[in-house]
This record gives C-alpha cells, sequence and structure tokens, in this order.
C-alpha cells in the first residue's frame, strides 16, 4: 500500500505541479510612472465641484432606511461594530474587515482563502460578510468555525440606484455597496480575491489609501478608509453622473482622477496591493512572483480557469502547486509557502482532514 500511495503521489505532482512554463528568472513589475497618462479632467463632470456635506449624508441616510425597511441590518445598531469605533485610539480606520456577497453561490476555496488570509494576518477586531444569501459549501463551514465571534454576518440587499440613477449590472451595485459601507462606519473593504499576505495595520493611519493598479487607474477591491474622508465622499459625489453602461469608469477611473488632481488627500500604494494586475496574470498563474513584500495578492479569481486552468483547485493541487498561486495558497491554509507532501491524502477527499493536517 506504501509503495502505491509514493507512486500515485509522484503522478499527482507531474501532472498538477507545473501549469505553465516559467521564465529562468522571477518576473519584476513595471512601474508607471513615467508613463503617458490621460488627462485626469477628462474623467470628472466637474474638477472643481464641491461636495455638499448635507446632500450626501441625506442619501446614505435614505439608502440606509431602505435597506432597513426590507429587513436589512443596521449597521450603526450592531453594538460590536459600534465599540470598535469608539475605541479606537490609535489608527485613522477602524480594524473593521468588510466583505460583500450578493447572490446565491458556492463559496470556493479562493474566497476560502480570502477570508482567512484577512483572519489569520491582519487580526480584525470583526470581520463584516455582507449578504443577502448565506454561502455553502465545506469551505464556509470550516472557515465559520476557524474565526468564531470574529466573524459576523450582516443582511444587506444589494442597491438598486445611487442619486435616483438605476443600477442594474451586479458588479456596480458592489461598487456601489462599497462605498456605502465605507461611508457609514468605515474599515478595510477587500474583495472576495483579495488576498491578505501581511498585517496592514501600516495602512490604517491615513484617513484613505487605495493602490494604483495600472496606469490610468485605482483599484477599488482593496479600500483603507475612515468614514469622514474627504477623498471617499468625492468619490461617491462623482457617482451622481454615473452611467452603468461605463464599465469600471466610477469605479477605478474617477478615483485616478481624483488621486491625480487633489494628490493630498489619499495615500496610494504602488505594487504592494495590485500588482501583479490583470495584464501579469502569468506571474500569478504560471510564474513564482516574489510576493513576500506585498500587503495584499489580488487573485482576480474570475480568470481562474482561462489562467490556472480550473476554475477551482482541490487542496491536493494547491499543495503541490509551483506557482506564485500556490505559494500564497500555502502561506495562507497552513502558515507555510513551501509545497506539502500529498502522498498521505492521495486516496482522500476530506477536506477538513486535509485543512487540519
Amino acid at each position: 500500500m506504501t509503495e502505491y500511495k509514493d507512486n500515485l503521489a509522484r503522478e499527482f505532482v507531474a501532472k498538477n505541479a507545473n501549469p505553465g512554463k516559467k521564465s529562468s528568472v522571477s518576473p519584476t513589475l513595471r512601474s508607471y510612472e513615467n508613463l503617458p497618462k490621460p488627462n485626469p479632467n477628462t474623467q470628472l463632470r466637474n474638477v472643481k465641484e464641491v461636495v455638499d456635506m448635507k446632500a450626501m449624508a441625506k442619501n446614505i441616510e435614505i439608502e440606509r432606511k431602505r435597506r432597513i425597511a426590507l429587513g436589512d441590518d443596521d449597521l450603526l445598531q450592531i453594538k460590536e461594530v459600534v465599540a470598535v469605533m469608539e475605541n479606537e485610539t490609535v489608527y485613522k480606520v477602524p480594524n473593521l474587515v468588510h466583505f460583500i456577497w450578493f447572490g446565491c453561490r458556492r463559496f470556493r476555496v479562493d474566497h476560502y482563502i480570502t477570508l482567512l488570509g484577512a483572519f489569520r494576518y491582519q487580526n480584525p477586531k470583526l470581520i463584516l460578510f455582507h449578504t443577502d444569501c448565506e454561502p455553502e459549501s465545506e469551505y464556509w463551514v470550516v472557515f465559520k468555525k476557524i474565526a468564531g465571534a470574529t466573524l459576523r454576518l450582516v443582511k444587506r440587499s444589494p442597491p438598486l440606484t445611487i442619486w435616483g440613477i438605476p443600477i442594474k449590472v451586479v458588479e456596480h451595485r458592489a461598487d456601489v455597496a462599497r462605498l456605502q459601507i465605507m461611508l457609514e462606519v468605515g474599515g478595510i473593504y477587500l474583495d472576495t480575491d483579495s488576498i491578505v499576505l501581511r498585517s496592514v495595520d501600516s495602512l490604517r493611519m491615513d484617513e484613505m489609501t487605495l493602490s494604483e493598479e495600472n496606469v490610468n487607474c485605482l483599484a477599488n477591491g482593496m479600500i483603507f478608509a475612515n468614514r469622514h474622508s474627504w477623498f471617499l465622499q468625492r468619490w461617491y459625489w462623482e457617482y451622481k453622473y454615473f452611467v452603468d453602461a461605463h464599465w469600471g469608469k466610477n469605479s477605478v477611473l474617477v478615483p485616478w482622477a481624483i488621486w491625480k488632481l487633489f494628490p493630498d488627500k489619499i495615500k496610494v500604494v504602488k505594487k504592494l496591493i495590485c500588482r501583479p494586475n490583470w495584464t501579469e496574470l502569468s506571474y500569478i498563474f504560471h510564474e513564482l512572483y516574489d510576493w513576500h513584500q506585498n500587503y495584499i495578492l489580488h487573485l482576480y479569481a474570475r480568470y481562474l480557469k482561462t489562467w490556472d486552468g480550473k476554475e477551482e483547485r482541490s487542496l491536493k493541487e494547491l499543495a503541490v502547486l509551483n506557482t506564485t498561486y500556490g505559494q500564497i495558497a500555502r502561506h495562507v491554509i497552513w502558515g507555510d509557502e513551501r509545497v506539502r507532501d500529498v502522498t498521505d491524502w492521495i486516496v482522500t477527499c476530506n477536506i477538513s482532514q486535509i485543512l487540519e493536517s
């Protein structure tokens, strides 16, 4: 039996460890510093427009009451959330980690890695999982057990309008919801494929922090914000001119333009949060990129099947996967990036057993 398992393990590694051809040297990221950039004025309706704070507060309050009438939770009435906000004296951004999950769908291993990374390496006071449909899967069950009282499910319905403008694209609804959450209580917002690799506490010292994603955009999949941040309010105000058919404009192009016009209102991190980006996906799924200085790595999970060959890998595959994705998965799941021996797992499919090994 031992020889049989050894042979199976060798065959498994040979088949799954290296999905693509690697370069002879570790890839490096280029800088966008000296590349030509568009005029930021073209991304904003009126660059001198002043934010009407009373109108802002009224808009957020109307949306809050709409959700409460639907039976949603009120963040400002959750005593644990209020306690975190009131007791924060050192940092401008409270140690509240927010995830949004709209719609009923499977909670995959990459989602598990993302939430576990935030729990393990950021040590948040609370993880607030905003959802209209609690996910299902063994990974979800395991994560709930690990997180315990740190995890709080928050019932939240997707926004249907912004400043009276209909929102039909589900991704745009999530874009708006994250800003509304930030304006309500502040904290750290993460997409469900934004994997925390080390503490982000140093990014909580400023009122607003985003990451440079490309030459003309800032990522909105990782937001660090105080709820009173001027930049956050100006960003939300620009949604008065939202067009649902314009993919990504308000979510990533607008904040880039505001940064370029008002650079003193925000901290922007380059290369250590949202790089490699979508133009560098081979660095994540085929290469061994040196990610060790990254605060976060954005997995771009929508491209998993295209670049990794599979929409979801098994734990055994992640245990031997000789790519950046494999390394960060092991770093989060087992606290050790090194390839693991799968011999004892080769004839079992018990997720809990493998996670606890």
